[in-house]
């Protein structure tokens, strides 16, 4: 088991996951979908310290997606992020987005 500083667990978390992606060109179940890859990457690289509230506790909604592909590089999602957990019940839900075809 990886022992972590507190308070970098989800840093090393989209760590992971950035350093596993590919951009989502392929289908390989390794790092973000489509979806999360240019977010995930993006907030990757920047210090955890510079993150707002809101950006942690998308970080957190965002990870727990990946669950099992963060359990098999060695990150137990529900150990380690469990002090950010207060986050999650704070978050205001995203809006739909509507997508209208031409």
């Amino acid at each position: 088991m990886i022992r972590l500083k507190p308070g970098n667990e989800l840093q090393y978390a989209l760590g992971l996951l950035s350093s596993a992606c590919d951009g989502a060109s392929s289908r390989d179940s390794a790092g973000f979908n489509r979806m999360d890859a240019q977010l995930g990457h993006r907030l990757a690289q920047i210090a955890q310290d510079l993150w707002s509230e809101e950006d942690k506790k998308d970080i957190l909604h965002m990870l727990r997606k990946y669950k099992k592909q963060l359990a098999r590089l060695g990150f137990d999602y529900d150990k380690e992020l469990v002090g950010y957990f207060y986050l999650e019940a704070q978050r205001k839900p995203t809006p739909k987005m509507l997508f209208v075809r031409k």
